[in-house]
């Protein structure tokens, strides 16, 4: 079981940086096991949305998992990885290649070793809609952008294109589940830069605390149903009350 972690009711953008910055240099685990244990919560609930499903018996469960290059995409090639493992069929689609070097690489890496197939946004393959020349996915994972976008810049081709992709599933009916945040949807505002290119999941598993505009008026429509997971695995170092009021206000300072 995990440890529990002393949580905030919300985390900023800026807050939930923080902690990850605790984790690392303070509690001493390296981004790529907290990873790890993220994208194994993460799978969880991945697997129990396609059990919801009640999927016939002789069916081979379909997962689609949209991967950005950053953080989000490196949590999405772990639950690739995991749900294989359960006899689920999973795929990654990725905007572009993760950046040289980074955990997000290495965990890309160990998806296509364990057999996932990874596809690019720009493979003409993958552009059929959903169900016309491959299988339709039964469950869509949102890994393409996470609470570091804020509007500031435009979404990538990929991007956009992987997110028009999580928009028609939904939209035909396919749940979307999505890790940390919805792609397009600011953490701390609550509402989208581009309404009409934003993620609409059915559930967001998201890091420790609901990030801080998940509670604005009409954020619910994009967020869906909100379960928190830790992110530190079990029998780390936990901050104590004091660190972790420290840490929260001096993310509010900053």
């Amino acid at each position: 079981m995990d440890n529990p972690e002393p949580t905030a009711r919300t985390l900023t953008r800026a807050q939930a940086r923080a902690y990850d910055e605790w984790c690392m240099q303070v509690a001493g685990v390296p981004g790529i096991q907290l990873m790890e244990h993220a994208g194994a919560g993460i799978a969880r609930v991945a697997l129990a949305m396609l059990a919801a499903r009640s999927l016939p018996l002789a069916h081979r469960p379909q997962v689609e998992v949209l991967c950005g290059p950053g953080n989000n995409g490196g949590d999405g090639a772990v639950v690739a990885r995991l749900v294989r493992t359960h006899g689920v069929d999973a795929r990654m689609v990725r905007s572009s290649p993760p950046r040289p070097g980074s955990d997000a690489e290495r965990m890309a890496q160990l998806a296509q070793e364990s057999g996932v197939p990874v596809l690019c946004s720009d493979d003409a393959a993958w552009h059929d809609a959903p169900g016309h020349s491959r299988p339709a996915p039964d469950l869509v994972i949102d890994g393409i952008l996470g609470t570091g976008f804020d509007g500031s810049r435009r979404m990538g081709h990929g991007e956009r294109v992987l997110v028009s992709r999580a928009i028609a599933a939904r939209a035909c009916g396919i749940p979307v589940l999505a890790i940390d945040i919805p792609s397009g949807l600011d953490a701390d505002t609550g509402h989208p830069a581009d309404p009409a290119c934003c993620v609409r999941a059915s559930t967001t598993v998201t890091m420790v605390a609901p990030k801080a505009g998940f509670s604005a008026p009409g954020a619910a429509r994009w967020t869906g149903e909100i379960v928190p997971i830790p992110i530190l695995p079990c029998g780390s170092r936990q901050p104590t009350k004091d660190e972790w009021a420290h840490m929260l206000q001096a993310a509010r300072d900053a």
